[in-house]
């Protein structure tokens, strides 16, 4: 208690230039472990996204672009698939399902894909965990509609609502498909992915909300009935064997009719850690440096302040402080500082993360937990204040020294 007492009125005499290295500590820490958090839940929030989906075929963009507008909704379609290339693949003796998905419309800032009820049969994320509605029913009817968890719960959306859907993205909105609303008749479970999000209709739906009805000669009753789509952004492939997925990869690249770009998510996904890695390594390194400058100018601090600091401890020492005790008194001043600059940065990034989750949902279809209790972050936690106890070895030696030295002279 008495080493706390004097620990703490010894920084709060220099409470200024401590306060400084606190922040200082606190931003470092707030960047290093924002990096390290973000990195992770990044590849979360898209691993968990890709189960049991072997294939994905769409048209010639890049095995990127396909993977990210396909499953995460990121980005724009290049070009659609036709709607006969979609049955032509289907019918492959190799596929054991199939699910078309259209993208292009949007509802505020939630994306609209139009798809079948196969969707939520075969769609798994996570650890193959299945689609689950919490309320509701499947879309039946050609307006129906089965929303995602966040879409419910930021708009306050019950079963039986009206959605009016806008065509474009949510940044890029043009003409709204204001004569033909859907209604809400599901609403799913939260599965912390791009799914809750999002808005799923029949294909039929889509197709209809941007048919010209001035120009059907039938009534729109009959129409409906006779309606099928003509086209689509990507389809979601399974197939009965996996060792049929490189052969069925090549086939569908080479097709004979369709020009058709056959992916496997989990190597595109590869393909894209990859490319972050280096990003994500130089980010990384980067806050560690800066970390590290930051402790060493906390123990520069302390250093320098041994030279103006003889007095108070030639004063401890006449009242019976061991040398020793001088060498934990400067250790416990550094350690206290770390910890408050880990516990800030900590709390910081916290509030940044739930403030920015809502954002990074919307803009780039990103889930982020705001747990911030890992074992990782508690790791580089313990690196750090390892370190900076191993740092704080030289103020502290000097202390011990000088005391050693004022013993001998006095």
């Amino acid at each position: 208690m008495r080493l706390t007492h004097l620990v703490y009125k010894s920084l709060q005499h220099r409470r200024t230039i401590v306060l400084l290295t606190v922040f200082t500590i606190a931003i470092s820490v707030f960047v290093l472990l924002g990096t390290q958090h973000l990195r992770q839940q990044v590849r979360v929030s898209f691993d968990k996204a890709v189960s049991q989906v072997d294939v994905i075929v769409g048209a010639p963009t890049g095995q990127l672009n396909l993977l990210l507008y396909s499953l995460f909704h990121i980005g724009q379609v290049s070009r659609p698939v036709p709607w006969s290339a979609y049955q032509a693949v289907s019918d492959d003796p190799t596929v054991a399902w199939s699910v078309p998905i259209t993208l292009g419309d949007s509802h505020y800032q939630f994306n609209v894909v139009g798809t079948t009820t196969d969707f939520f049969s075969h769609y798994h994320y996570g650890q193959q965990q299945s689609l689950a509605l919490a309320k509701g029913e499947l879309f039946q009817n050609t307006f129906d509609a089965v929303i995602g968890a966040e879409v419910a719960q930021q708009r306050d959306y019950q079963l039986g609502d009206e959605l009016i859907f806008a065509h474009g993205h949510h940044h890029h909105q043009f003409n709204e498909h204001d004569e033909d609303p859907f209604t809400v008749r599901g609403i799913l479970q939260p599965t912390g992915t791009v799914v809750d999000k999002t808005i799923y209709v029949r294909l039929k739906g889509l197709e209809a909300v941007h048919t010209e009805w001035k120009n059907i000669a039938i009534d729109k009753a009959t129409y409906l009935k006779q309606l099928e789509p003509t086209k689509i952004s990507a389809f979601l492939v399974g197939l009965h064997a996996k060792n049929n997925l490189f052969s069925f990869q090549y086939r569908m690249n080479n097709h004979e009719k369709f020009r058709l770009q056959a992916i496997l998510p989990g190597v595109a996904l590869t393909e894209l850690w990859q490319i972050m890695g280096y990003v994500e390594n130089t980010l990384l390194i980067t806050s560690a440096l800066v970390l590290l400058s930051s402790l060493l100018g906390m123990n520069t601090m302390l250093l320098a302040s041994m030279q103006f600091r003889k007095k108070e401890l030639a004063l401890m020492r006449l009242i019976g402080a061991h040398p020793r005790f001088l060498f934990i008194y400067i250790q416990c001043e550094a350690l206290l500082i770390t910890c408050a600059g880990i516990g800030i940065g900590l709390l910081s990034l916290w509030i940044a993360l739930h403030l920015s989750q809502p954002i990074l949902a919307a803009s780039f279809s990103l889930f982020i937990d705001t747990n911030l209790l890992s074992a990782t972050n508690g790791l580089i936690m313990a690196l750090i204040i390892v370190t900076n106890s191993i740092l704080t070895l030289i103020p502290s030696i000097q202390a011990y020294r000088t005391s050693l030295l004022q013993s001998a002279t006095s």
